[in-house]
Order: C-alpha cells, then structure tokens, then sequence
C-alpha cells in the first residue's frame, strides 16, 4: 500500500498507519522536506518512487530485519489524503497504462487544485466530467471538511475543490462514507491534531465527539483496511465490503452512497486501465 499525503510526514498520522499495518499490508509512505513543485509534478516524480519500490525495497526488508518476508506489489492499494489525492490521481491519470500493480484507490478528505483557495488553476478534475482512467475507488469524507476552523484560514476542503467533486468523477465501483461529526485532522496523531485545535486551522470535532477520537481512528483504519482487503484478494475477503456498506457495523455516525454492480467483486483486480 502506498501513502501520499503531500504536505506532511507520515510520522503525524503514524497510529492509524499502523493500524492498517497490522493487517499485514505493508505501508509505505514517501516524503520530502525539501521536495518542490505542485501536484502534477510530484505525481510524475511518483514513477520514480514507485519503480524504487518494485526494484529495492524486497532487499531493504530482508536487510533490515525481515528476512523472507516477500512483498505483493501486484496487489496494491494507492492511499492519499487531503492534497495528496491530487498527486495521486494525476499518476493514474497521467500514468495508468505502466501502473499495472496498483488495483484500487482511497482517498481521504481528497482536495483538488494547488492551493486552498482555488487560485492556482492546477486541478486534477473537471466538474461534470470523468477521469481518464478506471479503478475501484473509495472516497472517506469528514463531514467537517467543508467547514472553517476560524475566519483566519479557509476550509480545509472547500466543498467546491473536494470529496464529491472526486467521488463524482470517477467510474464505478466507487463508494462514498462521510462521517458526519468529524473534520479534515481529526484521526491525526495526538500532538499534530492539538496543533489544529489550538491554531483552528481547520474545522474539528464537538467535544463529545473529540472524546471518542481514537474510534474514528479505529473507523478509518477499519474502512482502509476492509476496502483494500476486498479490492486486492476479492476471493478471500469480498467479505470485507459489508464493512464499508452497512452503518450499522461502523463506530461513528456515517452517511454512505455507492455505485457498483452486484458482482463487483467478480470485478476487482483488474487494475488500472482506460474507459
């Protein structure tokens, strides 16, 4: 599974990427301080990155530590949240002929363009039209995301730049769970998510809902989980989709929506590949 989050370290988000890790997927999340250039750059500089896994990382695991432990980069998951789905929607856009591993997409609290404010005319979609590019896709929205922390700063997912403008553009299968009471940081581990909350960056959970932080944490590492466990061994665990259709299973309020056909799992694990 690989991780773009673009504009922060994996190390603010690291308990529920190690949630999601302990269901045995191997979580791998590139990151650069010094990195430079928008979406559409990075997702070109994203090929390089992926053909470094596919070429180093089996001998870097056996090195440090894991010997024997043989990665399946045929069944892999792309993971971006915020900004960061725009880095990875461009790479398929731009890329999904070559991309053959990669065999479903989540975004989460996916914005589109360069910046917050729309200004930089840099998007990866079109309102009203489709992506280029076919794959089974969920989109986990905060219901907060929309919504500012303080007249300071705009939204953090300004309605208009995210979550339906992605879940509308693309084919299906696709699904869709907002969770209603949350905002755009709220899974973030403890330190950065105080930094949100003090600064009002962006929008954040009630208090009674800020109380139970660690199960939506628990929410969204079980709804990545479950999809990319359906999506990439569909004959094992098509199982898994209950979890990402049915509110009744889900530890926070959610609203759902979904396009997929009956035997979609019949479906999975054709990759990427254009309409």
């Amino acid at each position: 599974m690989t991780y773009s989050s673009n504009t922060v370290p994996a190390e603010i988000q690291e308990v529920m990427l190690q949630r999601v890790a302990s269901h045995g997927f191997l979580v791998i999340t590139p990151w650069s301080l010094t990195e430079s250039g928008g979406p559409t750059e990075r997702a070109i500089k994203l090929v390089d990155v992926m053909a470094w896994i596919h070429s180093t990382l089996p001998d870097y695991i056996t090195q440090n530590g894991f010997p024997g432990a043989v990665p399946d980069f045929e069944r892999t998951t792309l993971l971006a949240h915020s900004a960061g789905s725009h880095v990875a929607v461009s790479y398929l856009e731009g890329f999904c002929e070559q991309e053959t591993s990669v065999k479903s997409l989540i975004l989460m609290s996916p914005v589109d363009g360069f910046d917050p404010f729309g200004i930089v005319d840099e998007f990866c979609i079109v309102p009203g039209q489709r992506v280029n590019f076919t794959l089974p896709a969920l989109v986990l929205t905060a219901g907060l995301d929309a919504e500012k922390g303080s007249l300071l700063y705009p939204a953090c997912a300004p309605a208009d730049l995210s979550n339906d403008r992605f879940y509308n553009a693309f084919y299906a299968p696709r699904w869709q769970i907002n969770a209603t009471q949350y905002g755009h940081g709220d899974f973030l581990d403890d330190e950065f998510w105080a930094l949100i909350k003090d600064t009002k960056f962006c929008a954040f959970c009630s208090e009674e809902d800020c109380a139970n932080r660690a199960g939506y944490r628990d929410y969204q590492a079980g709804q990545i989980v479950s999809f990319a466990m359906a999506s990439t061994d569909p004959a094992g665990h098509c199982d898994q989709l209950q979890y990402i259709e049915d509110p009744a299973l889900m530890p926070v309020a959610t609203v759902i929506r979904n396009n997929r056909p009956a035997d979609v799992c019949s479906r999975f694990m054709a990759g990427c590949a254009r309409p």
